[in-house]
Order: C-alpha cells, then sequence, then structure tokens
C-alpha cells in the first residue's frame, strides 16, 4: 500500500512539474513573439480585427476605425503620434479611406491596398468600396494581409501561417451558413446603406432600395416617395440596418410602414479588444435569415 501511495505521490509531482514547464515554455514563446513588434495601421473595423487574427503576438494595431461608421472617422493627436513608426498602413482604397495617404506619405510608410484579386461590385458610375462585407471577400483579404506581414516579418511566417489558417478554417464554417438561405421563399428587403450589397449578394437577397445615399446621407424626398412605392408594390417586410446608421428616423420608418428591423455589424468599425470577426459574420447570417423566415 505504501508503495503504491509512494509512486501516486511521484506521479503527482512528475505531472506538477510538466505543468510547470509547459507553462515556462509558453511564457518564453510568447516573450520571444511580443519583442519588437511590427506596428500596423487599419482603417476599417474588419481589416482591424482580420490583422489581430492573423498577426496575434506580433502586431501593434493602431486601429483608426472607431464612431460610427467609416465615413465619421476622427483621428486623434495621439493615433498621428503612435502612427509616425509603423510599418504598414492596410487601406480599403476606392475613395473610403484615401485620407490616410497624407500620413503615409508624411511619415515615409508603405501603404498595403488590400483590394488585390477581390470582388468588386459596380453600379454605373458608384463602385461600392465595402467589399470587406463579403465572406468570400474577407477570405482573400486575408490572404493579402498574411502575404504582408510575411513579407515584412518572414522570420514568423510559421506563425503568421498557423494563424491564418485557423482563420480561414472559421471562414469555411460560416460559409456552411449560407446554405439554409436557399430554403427561403421570400428574400426581397430594403437596406440603410450599400455596403449590404456585398452580402446580400452571397446570400442571393434582392435589395428593393436603400434609405441613405452612398456617403450615408438621407434620401431625397423625391427618392424617398419612390423607394415607399416599391416598398407597398413588393411587399417588404424587412429593413437589414446597419450599426451606425440607425437614426430615430430609420426607427419611426420602421414602425410607420410596419417593416421588421434588422441590425447588423457591417465592420466598418471595431473594438478589437472585444470583438472577433467570425462571432460578428455568424451572428449577422442568424439574424438575417430569423427575420426572414
Amino acid at each position: 500500500m505504501k508503495k503504491i501511495i509512494l509512486n501516486l505521490i511521484l506521479l503527482s509531482l512528475l505531472i506538477i512539474i510538466a505543468a510547470l514547464s509547459f507553462n515556462y515554455y509558453l511564457s518564453i514563446q510568447k516573450s520571444n513573439l511580443e519583442k519588437n513588434k511590427i506596428k500596423v495601421v487599419t482603417t476599417v473595423g474588419a481589416i482591424s480585427l482580420l490583422v489581430k487574427e492573423i498577426g496575434g503576438l506580433r502586431v501593434d494595431i493602431v486601429n483608426l476605425a472607431k464612431g460610427d461608421n467609416v465615413h465619421e472617422i476622427n483621428i486623434s493627436p495621439r493615433e498621428i503620434e503612435r502612427i509616425k513608426d509603423a510599418k504598414i498602413i492596410f487601406k480599403i482604397g476606392y475613395g473610403i479611406d484615401d485620407w490616410v495617404d497624407k500620413f503615409a506619405k508624411e511619415k515615409n510608410i508603405e501603404i498595403k491596398e488590400l483590394n488585390k484579386d477581390v470582388e468588386i461590385i459596380k453600379k454605373e458610375s458608384f463602385t461600392n468600396p465595402h467589399y470587406w462585407f463579403s465572406l468570400k471577400n474577407l477570405k482573400v483579404i486575408s490572404k493579402n494581409i498574411f502575404t504582408a506581414l510575411v513579407e515584412k516579418d518572414p522570420d514568423y511566417t510559421d506563425y503568421y501561417f498557423r494563424n491564418y489558417q485557423k482563420l480561414l478554417s472559421g471562414f469555411d464554417e460560416i460559409e456552411k451558413r449560407k446554405e439554409i438561405f436557399k430554403n427561403l421563399k421570400y428574400k426581397k428587403v430594403i437596406v440603410t446603406h450599400p455596403a449590404v450589397d456585398y452580402l446580400a449578394k452571397e446570400l442571393n437577397l434582392e435589395i428593393v432600395g436603400y434609405l441613405k445615399t452612398e456617403e450615408g446621407k438621407d434620401l431625397l424626398p423625391k427618392d424617398f416617395y419612390e423607394l415607399v412605392k416599391k416598398i407597398k408594390k413588393e411587399n417588404v417586410k424587412v429593413l437589414i440596418a446597419e450599426k451606425g446608421f440607425i437614426t430615430e428616423s430609420v426607427v419611426q420608418f420602421s414602425k410607420l410602414y410596419n417593416i421588421k428591423l434588422v441590425e447588423i455589424d457591417p465592420l466598418e468599425v471595431a473594438n478589437i479588444d472585444k470583438e472577433n470577426i467570425l462571432d460578428i459574420m455568424k451572428m449577422n447570417l442568424d439574424k438575417i435569415y430569423e427575420a426572414l423566415q
């Protein structure tokens, strides 16, 4: 009996030592990863969250995508000071964040525009810049971010690759959720803003009209009147409203015409300390599907 007890004590000690050794290894690994981090600047919420997932402990993110929406971003003096020694500025392009060019030129920082190989929606003379709001494009953008980080920090290629592959697996799981939208009988919606075009296209939804212009401004009276006529004619019952564009007038509009108001996150701004891009996209799809049933 004493021998059994002694063996159990020795086994317990070995387990404790192994656990302590493993924790020490992890702490050393974390310390190495956090040495000489790469500072990067992001201008849109989706990009901030993608860089966080792929860059992990190797990146210091200056997230400029804060506020109500991407059209109303204000940069503080403190953030301007932090930008000066950044290695990369990740940019969407197509006019939505061209204001960052000035900082890049002044501080001699490389700009990486993320629109390579993404699918762009164009309507007449308008190029929709919100291409990140698409599961397909998010995967392409992730690849572009991964490539850019490896170019700047090749010694940690394996670390970036593991994070990148994990992120892609998460997006693949969300892609499966799109299948349930095929069984919906009614897919007509109105939206607050054209950013939803990309996600609506992937889900095979038909956008009947918009409550806001491309710049996020209210419709002119004549355009508003035409939209109301369309809603009645097409019997639209769902309004997909982006967080940051839900004004009192939008709420009253949904009540007046008995339209279900569904709030989604368009990933324009982000709190990178608290938010996760996979969770946000899952929630968006679930909310839209539930409203359309």
